[in-house]
């Protein structure tokens, strides 16, 4: 009987001492998380045999509890929104004595559509106009109803995430008043948009019998040749 509680006992120790023995690890059970522009908390859940220490590599993404015991354990990383028009990314790191393992965390982008110059006046001439942009995301062109007739997009146009969107301006032979136009530039994927809005001029007719003798775009003189006086 003794024998055997001896044997027990050797097993016991020989069991402890390998444990005591084991080295530290750390196992995440995912390689990277993604997550919205719009933040919130994410948890993260891992293996480790050993007292943990958890730390973030940016101040925008912060981790609650940041320590804990050994065995299967888990932790949530809260972000805030990210406001910027790129991604970004944060490093989350366990650290289990002397092993750590790290993943990385990516917050997508505010999505957005900016309009260089949002307003633009035309004179009543046929013209093309390049509409410069800056975009993040896939874009497409939407012309309002009422403009159809008189604005139009390359039929080889295709959607771009940047540059510039080039329009088609029809020449105004109304005489006197202007045409306005809306076009919605935006995410193919979602409500993202920018609005440009388009004024172009009808044709300027000039009071019988004048002549113009001076003039350049911006200021044009005429001489009326009945009343022989600058108008």
């Amino acid at each position: 009987m003794k024998k055997y509680i001896f044997l027990f006992l050797s097993i016991a120790l020989m069991m402890g001492a390998c444990q005591k023995d084991e080295e530290p690890y750390v196992r995440f059970n995912t390689t990277e998380v993604t997550m919205s522009d719009v933040g919130g908390e994410e948890t993260i859940t891992f293996e480790t045999n050993a007292s943990w220490i958890a730390s973030t590599s940016e101040s925008w993404c912060s981790v609650t509890p940041s320590r804990g015991g050994q065995s299967s354990e888990r932790t949530t990383i809260r972000l805030s929104a990210n406001n910027g028009y790129e991604a970004r990314t944060c490093e989350l790191t366990i650290m289990a004595g002397d092993v750590s393992e790290t993943i990385t965390i990516t917050q997508s982008q505010k999505d957005a559509i900016v309009i260089t110059n949002k307003n633009i006046e035309l004179p009543s001439d046929a013209d093309t106009l390049v509409v410069r942009l800056k975009a993040n995301v896939e874009v497409e062109v939407i012309i309002a109803d009422d403009a159809k007739g008189w604005v139009s997009t390359p039929a080889t146009s295709r959607a771009m995430k940047d540059e510039a969107v080039t329009l088609y301006i029809a020449e105004n032979k109304e005489t006197g008043g202007t045409r306005r136009a809306a076009v919605y530039i935006k995410d193919k994927a979602s409500d993202v948009q920018d609005v440009l809005t388009i004024v172009q001029r009808g044709v300027t007719v000039l009071p019988p019998g004048t002549q113009i003798i001076e003039g350049d775009a911006s200021r044009v003189q005429h001489l009326d040749l009945l009343s022989r006086d600058f108008v």
